[in-house]
């Protein structure tokens, strides 16, 4: 309480930050823990500069979330989100859960401080403002566009019989993707299987198929509307007006009820649905 109470006296009340976050004191930081920040939604991170000229820091913060980082007008800032060294996990005394810890570049100046303001990652299940969408049916809000595999590891079992040829692949007990290719067959069957998500980290997790090739398709792609007919797309782009780029996964995002496709001059690599409900 003393040192949010002095905090508040210091910070100026135009301050642009939208948030306000409690302060902790950790005197653990040289082997990356930080008890009292472990699993917050929001804290702040102070830093003193106790010189007569102005400083560049690299800062390293450990956590056990994802958060969006603040400056101290405000605005995100990028960061990097990396493991913390087994050398250090492994410290002898040391009580922390952090596994992953962030590392930004600040500027501290003279004689003076600069706080920086940690808020979870998160879209919130709403809808009262446009910012609050999150992910459903026919939205799909990453926090990142930077993916994940579900696994570092897999199974794969191959069957080949006169009728059908099959890899099935099995990524952890709760992903595998079975592959089949018929006999006289034009195309190739792809069906995968999901769930239960585990969410023990209290994290959200939206689940791709992503296919690769070397089609060069100028960033166009071709999406049915409705089943009805097909629409030409291209990325980062619309025709009726002029577009900001603010969430490239999201803003790139079509449902599809029947078809999509790339091409360029000479190939075409077309995904079409099993079912009738659009994916």
């Amino acid at each position: 309480d003393v040192i949010n109470n002095a905090y508040d006296k210091l910070l100026p009340n135009e301050s642009k930050v939208p948030m306000a976050a409690p302060q902790f004191l950790c005197q653990y930081s040289n082997i990356s823990e930080c008890l009292p920040i472990e699993w917050q939604d929001r804290f702040t991170l102070t830093l003193w500069n106790p010189t007569i000229h102005p400083v560049t820091h690299h800062a390293r913060v450990p956590v056990t979330k994802e958060y969006w980082i603040r400056d101290p007008m405000g605005s995100i800032i990028p960061a990097e989100y990396i493991p913390i060294p087994d050398t250090t996990k492994n410290i002898s005394g040391r009580k922390s859960s952090a596994q992953n810890q962030y590392i930004f570049t600040i500027l501290l100046p003279a004689l003076g401080f600069s706080t920086y303001y940690f808020e979870v990652k998160s879209f919130p299940g709403n809808s009262s403002l446009p910012e609050f969408q999150a992910s459903g049916a026919y939205v799909f809000r990453p926090l990142t566009s930077k993916t994940q595999p579900v696994s570092t590891t897999r199974t794969i079992i191959c069957t080949k019989t006169e009728t059908v040829q099959s890899a099935m692949i099995v990524f952890n007990e709760w992903a595998s993707q079975e592959v089949s290719l018929f006999q006289g067959a034009p195309t190739v069957e792809v069906e995968w299987t999901v769930g239960p998500i585990p969410i023990d980290d209290d994290v959200g997790k939206e689940i791709v198929v992503r296919y690769d090739t070397d089609i060069e398709s100028a960033s166009k792609y071709y999406t049915d509307a409705n089943g009805r007919q097909v629409l030409e797309r291209i990325r980062d782009y619309r025709p009726t007006w002029s577009y900001s780029v603010v969430e490239n996964v999201s803003g790139n995002y079509y449902p599809i009820n029947s078809r999509i496709w790339i091409k360029d001059g000479a190939r075409q690599l077309t995904i079409l649905t099993g079912n009738n409900d659009a994916d």
